[in-house]
């Protein structure tokens, strides 16, 4: 698996847990937003090694708590499952960032049952997906990964093998392999578990390409159970675009409040509140915020 980036540290890449964040080298499209062209061209010349990455997680055990696998675009590289497996192995949680191109294997990597979370951006209504990638979309692979998510969501009953060891995982997880019988014994047994992940769809959004019909086209797209956000495009010295506008602060809390009135699980992230109500919290936002100073929530870009 080639890995050009590694944020030691975040705490808004994965809601809810302190994290580091690998990101991979290359991605099928050139959407005109991303944060992270160098990346999506496959140019990027810097090499982190997985053992490096691995190493890190071992060493801050019980500081840092999961771990984000961004791009480019991950379901692209060899050996994305078995680096994941080695992740959990740590005890972390891992999330997946992704553009949903391959359900295959975000399927493999739920059947390994190596995923705590994804986060699968959905761009635009599948028609005119291609205007803001920039190359083909196959709207039945999208559809069909979106699927997948929203039903380990909901959660898969499994069969769970336990293990004693990493050793005895690879000996049974090895095909053909003569010694299956030794590696039966070193299972620790099997028993039944509902694996369910957490996820999110995201848009990022810009006004050259959505307003409010957009909108409600992708949310017909995720349904009407998904959690589900709207993230604005800021411009970079990385986007490929830099003609393209996000919306104003004003203008996205009047999304926000439009949005929750369409669907009960969405809303608009990296809002900037300064509004002191009673206590001091504001009761319809993810986070609390408290009396004080001015208080901004900036999440997840996305890519």
């Amino acid at each position: 698996m080639i890995i050009s980036g590694f944020d030691k540290l975040s705490l808004v890449n994965f809601p809810g847990v302190v994290a580091c964040t690998v990101f991979t080298n290359g991605c099928q499209w050139r959407c005109s937003f991303c944060q992270n062209s160098t990346l999506s061209l496959g140019t990027d010349p810097n090499r982190v090694p997985e053992d490096e990455v691995i190493a890190y997680l071992e060493k801050r055990k019980g500081l840092v708590d999961g771990i984000c696998i961004s791009g480019g675009e991950p379901t692209l590289q060899h050996g994305l499952t078995e680096f994941a497996r080695r992740c959990k192995e740590v005890g972390v949680r891992v999330k997946l960032d992704t553009n949903g191109t391959s359900p295959r294997v975000v399927r493999e990597m739920l059947e390994a049952q190596v995923l705590d979370y994804i986060a699968m951006d959905v761009k635009m209504p599948f028609e005119t997906y291609s205007k803001i990638v920039n190359g083909m979309a196959d709207a039945e692979v999208l559809q069909e990964t979106i699927n997948l998510i929203k039903e380990y969501g909901r959660g898969i009953e499994v069969e769970k093998i336990l293990y004693e060891n990493s050793y005895a995982r690879e000996a049974a997880d090895a095909k053909n392999d003569s010694n299956s019988e030794k590696s039966e014994k070193k299972s620790a047994g099997t028993e039944k578990e509902l694996y369910k992940i957490d996820y999110e769809f995201r848009t990022t959004i810009m006004k050259e390409f959505h307003d409010k019909k957009t909108i409600e086209e992708i949310l017909k797209i995720v349904g009407p159970d998904s959690p589900y956000y709207l993230q604005n495009f800021e411009d970079s010295d990385y986007v490929f675009d830099h003609s393209l506008n996000g919306f104003s602060d004003d203008e996205l809390k009047e999304l926000d409040t439009w949005i929750k009135t369409k669907h009960k699980h969405a809303s608009v992230r990296g809002l900037k509140w300064t509004d002191r109500i009673g206590d001091g919290t504001r009761a319809d936002d993810e986070k609390v915020c408290k009396i004080g100073e001015t208080t901004t929530f900036n999440e997840d870009r996305g890519y």
